[in-house]
């Protein structure tokens, strides 16, 4: 017995008329009456009491409804479990990110990757430098995006170059200037967030020689913005941070310039999985 038929029966019974269960299903009216007819004769019994007025059901189509809708509810949850089969089939991919480049960075190649590898989902771990070489060791996340890490247990595919900035109140004594020196910085308050810093920032202050009263708050770069623009201190963040907030803030280039590379990490293995190499190709190509 072919479901179509009783999905076809179903909607005619609900209408209460062969031609509007037709149109809504997009058979002809002799196609659809034949499918009825069809019915009737594999099941040895009348269903449809018909009229000019329309049709309902007959007694012994009364009997058989409940086996009817089963049989329909069935096949709709064979289907749902099947869909569901086809979504854990899927190859996931777990990055681990900073919020920056959650943001404005892997939107941009997950859509990018998943219209050529539509088997493909992804799992994000927002988190600091720390917590992203702690996920890649453990094997928590198959690849980072994040600022070059020099170790040999990792390996680094190079996508582009951020450039930082530093970001004070407008009526900062500094907020005019065309540019500024990161060690003019020293006496100031810096705001900074764990989920938006990494090895770059420790790595200038260490390298300078400069111990500035840092503000650690658990906030991302926009909050941050906000509290520079407040008067409560100062902050360097990078094109990426900013990018796509406003806020009432002077951002300075600093000079000399201070970047940091962005690119794919990677726990070192001999074979890289293709999936994942094949990512790196595509953020490489977008950016």
């Amino acid at each position: 017995m072919e479901t179509n038929k009783i999905r076809a029966l179903l909607v005619a019974l609900d209408t209460g008329s062969l031609m509007k269960a037709s149109e809504i299903l997009g058979y002809t009216s002799s196609g659809i009456t034949h499918m009825m007819n069809s019915l009737e004769q594999e099941l040895g019994v009348v269903l449809l009491d018909r009229s000019p007025a329309g049709v309902r059901a007959t007694e012994e189509c009364d009997q058989l409804l409940p086996w009817f809708t089963k049989i329909i509810e069935d096949e709709n949850s064979m289907h749902d479990e099947l869909d569901l089969i086809g979504q854990q089939k899927k190859r996931l991919i777990k990055l681990g990110l900073f919020s920056s480049t959650s943001r404005n960075m892997v939107p941009q190649i997950i859509k990018e990757y998943t219209a050529s590898h539509p088997d493909t989902a992804f799992q994000l771990l927002v988190c600091n430098v720390e917590e992203i070489t702690d996920a890649l060791s453990s094997e928590r996340v198959d690849a980072a995006i994040c600022s070059e890490i020099k170790a040999a247990k990792f390996k680094f595919f190079p996508i582009k170059t951020d450039n930082y900035y530093a970001i004070l109140p407008p009526e900062h004594p500094m907020a005019t200037r065309e540019s500024i020196d990161f060690k003019d910085l020293e006496d100031e308050t810096f705001i900074v967030s764990p989920y938006g810093t990494d090895f770059d920032f420790d790595y200038e202050l260490m390298k300078r020689g400069m111990h500035p009263k840092i503000s650690m708050m658990p906030i991302d770069d926009p909050a941050i913005l906000s509290m520079v623009s407040c008067g409560l201190g100062v902050s360097v963040l990078s094109d990426l941070m900013i990018e796509g907030y406003y806020s009432d803030v002077a951002i300075v280039p600093l000079n000399p310039p201070i970047t940091r590379t962005l690119g794919v990490l990677l726990y070192n293995k001999p074979h890289p999985d293709s999936y994942i190499m094949d990512f790196i190709h595509t953020a490489k190509s977008l950016f």
